[in-house]
């Protein structure tokens, strides 16, 4: 390659820019929008320019380069295919799955789907892509397309893949540029907001990008050479500076053949590889030629060394110990005046002799002769010398021991009792040195700073808010110890488990700071907790500078007497709910017109998204708020009392989706006051006004809008409540009504008359709802601390269960729990309390739905008798 580093700076820079870019949009996603989720909303929306950054820019660009890196081109060809092939597969995963988000977030949001420019480019990227990789991986990954087809598809291959990374990054630019435009309200887009020029620095990183991954596959000495020949010579010639060059000179000859062999496999590569690839090979030739004589000539040099040792060798000859033996024993016998025995002359020794006498032979003549033998130097070697490790033999043994009574002396025991004390002594005076260098180490004082620093930070905070919630669940639970499992206390408690057969207090819930003086205002249970209980307060009087509004979440599930959590606003919440497909939400209805939302997620008390008091919102108090719908298609809908009803989507509240002003036959708005939807209905609904009448309205359809009204009440209405207990019989035309008239009354959406009027109380009734299991069911309570629980099948004319409050509050609100087993009311004194219905009241048995159907019989037979009745006193 030529300037690898120059390749290593535009690699580089490709890598930080695609990198940055995914970052810039990350942030973008969750800084400046609504960050990341799959609920059908604008945060699901969130993941189609992440994704698409992802996969269709930084890994198709690191695909496209991919083949450019050199330190890859000794690799297997087919492996790096591979390794191209996932990476596209994956950027054109990521993209299906961006797609299917927008397409998912414009069908809740009722948008229309491909209609921008945007979006036609888009989606023709995507299918071309997918195109692309087909054809790439049945013709260069699977073995069935001819050499030749490779070679001719292979220039479109690499034009097409280019032009479309190209298309991408526009598309990408033109998808910034449409949501810049149409997200931007409040400051436009015009006035250069610092969303709008972060993500224009954010596309400036995308042409940048590109730009780096274009320039670096047209650089033609930067790509990949395609001859596998030299893939041969470059491993051979690795294989000889190393010292092992025989395989590679048996290949050399071969090298010219294989160049051909190989023409027609490169056939497609242009002229100017070819004359590359030749000169290379003929540099390839000389190197292998030069290291080739340079074996040889070391060769030869190393055999003269070796036959001139041999020379050496042969003329020096060593003594032998037996030889140096009988030298010293013939110096001594000299020394002592013996002379030397003469020695028998050997015979002649022919040449042919001397080069064939055996080892003894030469070893019996005299060192000193001239015709001693000579001694070969014998050739060293290296020999692999395997070493074996036996373990010794495990020798197992068992101890079986047996538990005797010992007999033991009680003097002993008095001596063992006697020493043991001064053991003691020791022990504790060894341990007291180890005692006195620990208190000799105090532990470092923070300073006033350090304490303040440590406080305020968010890590201690959370830890703090966490660990404290934990503690205080702990702390607040009490566990009957002396709880007697066998029944013989059932006796004395008999009398008060049949009191509390129909209603018993359960909980209660008030905290001196947040809920006192406060009138409760709402109650909502959680559909995804069932132990979570949120109750909305008004304002304070006594307390001018705290926040007029406020939300409490309560635990039923541990004993403690702290809300779990706290939300307040500036504004009293007249109406509260948790948003029933996202569990972290609360929505709320203040008394200025706002709708606001709180997430227990946030380390926040105010909400996190709020209306704006304009024209297009509400403008007047919102007493009721209820969302409905399904996990992916599902709105807010509040109504005000100035008549107003709007619907909204939870991942947007600047503005609402669609909103109706309530009016029947005259230009008068109707005032409501409460709000109630019919099971599995999210259309039609009921309201209840301050002039006493009940009105049936419809969202959509062609009588969108109040269609019927219900005359009955003689004040205005506090409390409306459709049937909700799912069985084998639908009443879902059923509801009950309550009033300032000290009345309830039970209603069909099929008859504009009440079917019966309850009238048992003797002061106002602020709320009534149906049991959510029980289908004759419901519950009401007044102004003088009444809980009445009305079981049809049983009794119309008195309460078949009720309770009076200590101290008779005002109790203005009542809410079932979804088990139907409990039943939270709130009263005027900021005080929630939680009653557990008895089973024989709650539970339904399997034949209410048909005595229910007998009751409504008989109600109506009354009631057409009352009404003959009362036209004959007319007539008459």
């Amino acid at each position: 390659m030529e300037k690898p580093g120059a390749f290593l700076v535009a690699l580089c820079a490709a890598a930080i820019t695609g990198i940055l870019c995914i970052i810039f949009t990350l942030i973008w996603v969750l800084h400046y929008r609504e960050g990341l989720a799959w609920d059908g909303g604008s945060a699901e929306f969130n993941w189609h320019p992440l994704l698409m950054v992802v996969g269709l820019v930084f890994l198709q660009g690191s695909a496209i380069i991919i083949f450019r890196l050199h330190w890859t081109w000794t690799c297997s060809k087919l492996v790096m295919k591979w390794i191209h092939a996932c990476l596209h597969l994956l950027a054109f995963a990521l993209a299906v799955i961006s797609t299917v988000a927008v397409f998912d977030f414009h069908n809740s949001a009722k948008i229309p789907n491909m209609y921008s420019l945007h979006s036609w480019l888009g989606i023709a990227a995507v299918a071309l892509y997918c195109l692309q990789i087909v054809v790439a991986v049945v013709l260069y990954l699977l073995p069935v397309s001819p050499v030749s087809w490779r070679a001719a598809f292979m220039p479109f291959h690499v034009f097409f893949g280019t032009l479309l990374f190209v298309g991408v990054i526009s598309v990408a630019l033109m998808g910034i540029t449409e949501k810049l435009i149409f997200g931007l309200k409040d400051p436009k887009y015009s006035q250069s907001p610092p969303e709008a020029l972060f993500v224009n620095v954010l596309g400036v990183l995308l042409v940048g990008f590109g730009a780096i991954v274009v320039y670096t596959v047209t650089r033609v000495p930067w790509k990949r050479p395609n001859v596998q020949v030299l893939h041969t010579l470059h491993s051979n010639e690795v294989e000889e500076d190393k010292g092992q060059v025989g395989p590679a000179l048996t290949q050399l000859p071969a090298a010219a053949d294989a160049e051909a062999s190989y023409k027609p496999a490169v056939s497609w590569s242009t002229m100017s590889d070819k004359n590359e690839l030749k000169a290379e090979l003929e540099r390839k030739k000389q190197r292998l030629a030069q290291i080739r004589e340079e074996k040889k000539r070391k060769e030869e040099e190393r055999k003269k060394k070796e036959s001139e040792q041999l020379k050496e060798a042969s003329q020096h000859q060593d003594d032998s110990d037996l030889e140096k033996k009988r030298r010293e024993a013939e110096a001594l016998l000299q020394s002592m005046g013996i002379g030397e025995t003469p020695s028998v002359p050997p015979p002649p020794v022919s040449p042919t002799a001397k080069s064939t006498g055996t080892p003894s032979e030469a070893g019996s003549q005299d060192s000193d002769g001239a015709v001693g033998p000579r001694r070969v130097t014998p050739k060293l070697g290296l020999a692999k010398v395997t070493h074996v490790d036996f373990p010794p033999r495990e020798t197992v043994s068992y101890t079986k021991e047996t538990q005797t009574p010992a007999l033991t002396q009680p003097k002993e025991e008095e001596e063992e009792e006697e020493v043991a004390p001064p053991l003691a002594v020791e022990e504790i005076q060894t341990e007291q040195p180890d005692q006195k260098k620990e208190e000799e180490a105090p532990p470092h004082e923070l300073t006033e700073e350090e304490k303040l620093q440590i406080l305020h930070s968010e890590e201690f905070v959370n830890f703090f808010d966490h660990s404290s919630r934990i503690i205080e669940r702990a702390l607040s639970e009490h566990v009957d110890l002396f709880f007697d499992y066998s029944g013989r206390d059932l006796e004395e408690k008999e009398g008060e488990i049949q009191a509390g057969a129909k209603l018993s207090l359960n909980r209660q819930f008030m905290d001196e700071h947040w809920s006192k003086h406060r009138v409760v205002t709402c109650l909502d249970w959680s559909p995804q907790y069932p132990e979570l209980l949120v109750a909305a307060y008004n304002n304070n009087e006594e307390a001018p500078h705290e926040p007029d509004g406020v939300a409490l979440v309560w635990n039923m599930k541990y004993k403690k007497a702290t809300p779990e959590y706290v939300f307040h606003c500036q504004s009293a919440v007249m109406s509260a709910a948790f948003a029933k497909f996202h569990p972290n939400i609360m929505v709320g209805g203040t008394y200025s017109g706002q709708i606001v939302l709180w997430d227990n997620r946030s380390n926040k008390r105010t909400p996190v998204q709020r209306t704006p008091l304009s024209a297009a919102a509400h403008t007047h108090p919102v007493y009721c708020v209820n969302v409905v719908g399904t996990q992916n298609a599902h709105n807010l809908i509040s109504i005000s009392t100035d008549g107003k009803m709007c619907s909204w989507s939870l991942d947007m509240l600047s503005q609402p989706q669609d909103s109706m002003e309530l009016v029947f036959k005259q230009p008068k708005t109707v005032a409501v006051t409460s709000m109630s939807f019919p099971l599995g209905d999210v259309n039609n609904f009921v309201v209840g006004s301050e002039d006493g009448s009940v009105y049936m309205s419809c969202r959509h359809g062609s009588k969108a809008g109040i269609s019927e009204m219900f005359e009955g009440h003689h004040g205005p209405i506090t409390g409306i409540n459709c049937h909700t207990a799912a069985g084998p019989l639908d009443f879902s035309h059923l509801f009950v009504t309550s009033s300032f008239d000290w009345t309830v009354k039970l209603w069909s959406t099929k008859n504009n008359k009440p079917l019966y009027s309850f009238e048992d109380n003797s002061d106002y009734v602020y709320d009534v709802m149906w049991s959510p299991i029980h289908p004759a069911l419901f519950a009401c309570v007044d102004g003088v601390g009444h809980l009445d629980l009305w079981n049809l099948n049983n009794d119309t004319e008195v309460p078949t269960a009720s309770v009076t409050v200590e101290g008779n509050p005002a109790l203005n609100r009542v809410r079932w729990a979804p088990s139907g087993r409990e039943i939270a009311v709130g009263d005027s004194d900021g005080c929630v309390r939680v009653y557990e219905v008895g089973e024989q009241t709650a539970i339904p048995r399997s034949d209410e739905w048909t005595r229910f159907v007998r009751t409504l019989a008989e109600i109506n037979e009354n009631r057409d008798d009352a009404e003959e009745l009362a036209a004959q006193r007319l007539a008459a």
